[in-house]
């Protein structure tokens, strides 16, 4: 996990043991170090994390968690961290390769080939419920998908994949008190995509919002980092906040616009 995000955030234990749906928007830059942050943060603090991946292969996540010390196939045997390949299963079944995907998938997906939101958040809940019945003892639980938008190019509308939100989000925060990390593309050129992200936007408890540069590349800041905070979440009023950052392999830096070292 990264240090200066947490900080910059003001992460701590309250925050993750309060239910809360925090959403993640990518806009013109790779918005994935968040995910891998949260994984790790979430694990390390002994939260059990359940991983439904529409957009990377599981060693992805295993290569990247191994570089900021979270060795996730160590959670996995401990039944601290599920990973489901959703964005497989589901191509799978729309392909009409159902005896390639999970079987239990394929409930997912009616007679003519759409997807059933109300089948996919069941499948969704079942993997939740089957890693907390591998628990050694009862504890906190955090859902996150990689990138939700993907649902829209296998056949889903704004409001089918809003609604799987919506539901997903009351069963982890009243059923099981747990958090709900979910990713999108936010750029407005997509307009399904773009009425998707604003839904989330609008929705969680916390949204960063990942952006490139309006000058374009350079080597010393990759990006933008923005974070609203909603009036009513720990809030008496509403925040947005914004840094740069600048990656490497272990470490995600912030710094206020202007302020790298490449400026000064």
């Amino acid at each position: 996990m990264f240090t200066d995000i947490n900080n910059a955030l003001n992460i701590n234990t309250d925050f993750l043991r309060n239910p809360c749906l925090i959403g993640i928007g990518e806009n013109g830059a790779d918005c994935s170090f968040l995910i891998h942050h949260f994984i790790s943060l979430y694990l390390k603090n002994g939260v059990t994390v359940v991983l439904i991946s529409f957009k990377q292969a599981l060693n992805h996540f295993n290569g990247v968690g191994a570089k900021i010390g979270c060795n996730l196939l160590k959670f996995k045997e401990q039944n601290r961290f599920g990973y489901v390949d959703g964005l497989r299963n589901l191509s799978q079944c729309v392909n009409n390769g159902i005896g390639n995907a999970a079987y239990s998938w394929t409930n997912c997906v009616n007679d003519v080939g759409h997807i059933d939101s109300m089948a996919l958040m069941k499948e969704i809940i079942f993997h939740m419920s089957s890693i907390t019945e591998k628990m050694q003892e009862p504890g906190a639980m955090t859902l996150i998908i990689d990138n939700i938008t993907p649902l829209l190019d296998v056949g889903m509308t704004p409001t089918e994949v809003t609604k799987l939100i919506q539901y997903l989000k009351a069963h982890i925060e009243n059923d099981i008190r747990g958090n709900f990390v979910v990713g999108c593309y936010s750029d407005k050129i997509d307009e399904e995509g773009s009425t998707l992200s604003k839904y989330i936007h609008h929705s969680a408890d916390l949204f960063l919002e990942v952006k490139g540069l309006e000058t374009g590349y350079c080597k010393d800041v990759h990006g933008q980092l923005l974070a609203h905070w909603p009036q009513g979440y720990l809030r008496e009023k509403a925040v947005t906040k914004s840094w740069q950052y600048k990656l490497t392999d272990k470490t995600c830096a912030l710094f206020a616009a202007g302020m790298s070292s490449a400026v000064l």
